[in-house]
């Protein structure tokens, strides 16, 4: 069983049952990310911590990224194998897009890992992280006019512009 999925062979039928896991274990795989809070637009670092005892390998990791209403942004399932020994990490980064690749909106996230290590066990850990707005200033400046604004999502939330007029000196003609 991969991936909270088994197949069983009836006569010549093949059944799927989906979300039945035969041994979920705790505590030897810890996920977590670099930082609690990213802006908009920025990588994620989804962090696989073997924090147990003994070397594990880990046969195609699964994440699931859900938003606060608890719908899966993304689905990742990574085709390869991680050989884990105590104490040792493996970074998947993901791009803040969802599955029809499009920026998921500010918010509260939580990515769950499934770490399947045999046919009987997988384990699995979560993690929560914060996607916040994108700040940045914006200075223009068109000769004698400056535009400063600040834009946060692309949106400007504050504006000023200053007009600075440079006035020929006077002239003085003494005759």
């Amino acid at each position: 069983m991969l991936f909270g999925m088994i197949l069983i062979g009836v006569g010549n039928a093949l059944i799927v049952k989906r979300n039945v896991v035969t041994n979920f274990m705790d505590g030897v795989i810890e996920l977590s990310t670099d930082k609690s809070s990213y802006e908009k637009g920025e990588m994620v670092a989804i962090i696989t911590t073997n924090v147990g005892n003994t070397e594990i390998g880990i046969i195609g990791p699964h994440f699931y990224i859900f938003n606060e209403q608890g719908e899966i942004i993304i689905d990742a399932w990574l085709e390869c194998i991680w050989v884990l020994k105590p104490g040792e990490s493996k970074t998947w980064f993901w791009n803040q897009r969802d599955m029809n690749v499009k920026q998921v909106p500010k918010g509260s996230y939580t990515v769950e890992g499934y770490f399947p290590v045999n046919n009987e066990t997988t384990y699995v850990d979560n993690t929560s992280f914060n996607i916040t707005a994108k700040v940045e200033a914006l200075d223009i400046s068109f000769g004698f006019m400056k535009i400063i604004a600040i834009i946060k999502n692309n949106e400007p939330i504050e504006a000023e512009t200053r007009v600075t007029l440079a006035l020929p000196s006077p002239h003085y003609h003494q005759g």
